[in-house]
């Protein structure tokens, strides 16, 4: 598949097919690592461990199980 540049201002894009977007399970939100190797562009979503609830969850639990082992260690 080939396609083209699109510039606006200062910067440039690439149209990516919904596709391919599908395929790597990507999103809006999603972040990307864009990474330059002998002259060829390389994107990869990062992927997160988890998601904000389940991280919010755990750190939760965290706290319940060890927050006062943690104030002691500050101290």
């Amino acid at each position: 598949m080939i396609k083209k540049l699109n510039k606006d201002g200062e910067h440039y894009s690439i149209q990516i097919d919904a596709k391919f977007v599908e395929a790597m399970k990507a999103t809006t939100a999603t972040e990307f690592e864009v990474e330059l190797n002998e002259g060829s562009l390389s994107i990869t979503p990062v992927k997160n461990c988890c998601s904000n609830d389940e991280f919010e969850e755990a750190l939760s639990d965290v706290h319940k199980r060890f927050g006062n082992a943690m104030k002691k260690l500050a101290e």
